[in-house]
């Protein structure tokens, strides 16, 4: 398996056992996850291939697990947020 998607299934698979049972991970369990950034650096999501494809979920995916918004949060959440968390 290539090295950057061993990294990545590692992490997603440490991601799954966290959540596990409705289970929310800690915040030092969270801090150790940087699949957006593996993918960021070594994954283009201008690729047409499955590496392309899984970076373009990845990001999604790791935005939401670094913020980890209550349920509340995401079923409202709107463009305004995500912007205001930069000053716009």
């Amino acid at each position: 398996m290539d090295p950057t998607i061993e990294v990545i299934d590692t992490q997603l698979d440490a991601m799954q056992r966290w959540t596990a049972n409705d289970r929310e991970p800690t915040a030092d369990e969270r801090k150790t996850i940087s699949v957006g950034v593996i993918a960021a650096r070594s994954l283009d999501p201008e690729w047409t291939d499955d590496a392309g494809m899984l970076a373009r979920k990845l990001f999604p995916l790791a935005n939401f697990w670094d913020e980890w918004p209550t349920d509340d949060q995401a079923a409202n959440a709107t463009d305004a947020d995500y912007w205001s968390r930069f000053g716009l």
